[in-house]
């Protein structure tokens, strides 16, 4: 059996330019969230801040459910945590206050194992 996840992209806009900060994964209804340490240094040159449920950018954050933060991104509290990150997915969850939204990258660890196979015997 294929073990499915789907990864959303936490992606902060400096002026048209794009920076990977991090992605959040769900996995059998399970979430996880981890920053992309290299994009974050980068963002940080732009203004960028660790986000206050996620202070420490080396870490790696679970949650049975999803992230209260990034629930918070919709005014969506009569949807439960599928549907909320299903519509994070499909809007990107963009605030006006802030430099970020999610882009969808939605993968089988099966497909990524025989990218990376591909990637090496490319080389």
């Amino acid at each position: 059996m294929k073990n499915t996840y789907e990864k959303l992209i936490l992606i902060f806009n400096n002026s048209g330019e794009k920076i990977n900060v991090g992605e959040m994964l769900k996995k059998e209804s399970k979430y996880y969230f981890k920053y992309n340490i290299e994009g974050v240094n980068k963002a940080k040159e732009f203004g960028f801040e660790a986000l206050s449920n996620f202070p420490r950018i080396n870490a790696k954050y679970f949650k049975e459910e999803l992230f209260t933060e990034f629930k918070e991104r919709l005014a969506a509290e009569h949807l439960n945590d599928e549907e909320i990150f299903d519509l994070l997915k499909k809007t990107g969850g963009k605030l006006a206050e802030d430099n970020l939204e999610f882009v969808s990258e939605d993968k089988n660890e099966e497909e990524e194992i025989e990218e990376k196979t591909e990637e090496k015997t490319e080389e």
